[in-house]
């Protein structure tokens, strides 16, 4: 059940910037949607008086489909989308091939133009949405990263001034260093606090800490 809830919830944040990209992208489709209906209404008018009104298509099917205005557009919209375009072009052409030119210039403006700008803009939006998704996580991971560094660093401090105060009490001599230098054994007694333990386990694993001192510890001083 856990699996199944973490799969949920992976698919709800995908499906949730799909929305935001959707949503980003809406100013673009509702222009994208009036420049097409602006051009396919252009073209419902040219097909209605060339079309429409001609003797050669007077039989009901070609009317059905150029006898009024709101046919024309629907029509004309069933060609920019590629439904059943080919079939409607041929049916009109093979009667007044001068036609042609008009279909080849409304599926450029309309089909391989207007659509495929709308799609390239989609997409675009849709990057963005998860670049700035991942730059989100990423700062936050970060944060979360400085703030267990910084409590690891207050436990280490307190582990050497409690090394300190344990060498005072057995009459050993303790150095005063203007800058205090972080030793593997200071790293040890630091990681089973409970404060670090709380925060660097999730973030950054004690394991993790002593590979990283281990690499950095170039001169062995351990």
């Amino acid at each position: 059940r856990l699996l199944r809830l973490i799969r949920l919830f992976k698919m709800l944040r995908s499906l949730w910037m799909l929305v935001q990209a959707l949503n980003n992208s809406m100013r673009t489709l509702i222009a994208a949607v009036f420049l097409l209906t602006i051009f396919t209404y252009i073209g419902a008018v040219i097909m209605r008086q060339m079309v429409g009104k001609n003797e050669n298509f007077a039989y009901p099917q070609a009317q059905y489909k150029w006898g009024t205005l709101p046919a024309s557009m629907f029509t004309l919209f069933q060609v920019a989308t590629y439904d059943g375009w080919a079939e409607t072009v041929l049916e009109v052409t093979s009667k007044m091939p001068v036609m042609m030119v008009f279909f080849l210039i409304f599926v450029t403006i309309t089909a391989i133009g207007l659509m495929n700008m709308v799609l390239g803009v989609m997409v675009e939006t849709a990057f963005g949405v998860v670049a700035k998704d991942k730059a989100l996580r990423d700062a936050a991971k970060q944060a979360k990263v400085k703030q267990a560094l910084g409590i690891l660093k207050m436990e280490v401090i307190a582990a050497q001034q409690a090394k300190d105060k344990e060498d005072e009490a057995a009459g050993r001599h303790v150095i005063k260093l203007d800058r205090m230098e972080i030793s593997r054994d200071l790293l040890e007694k630091a990681l089973p606090s409970d404060k670090v333990k709380s925060v660097l386990e999730s973030h950054m694993a004690p394991n993790r800490l002593r590979a990283v001192f281990e690499k950095l510890d170039v001169d062995e001083s351990e």
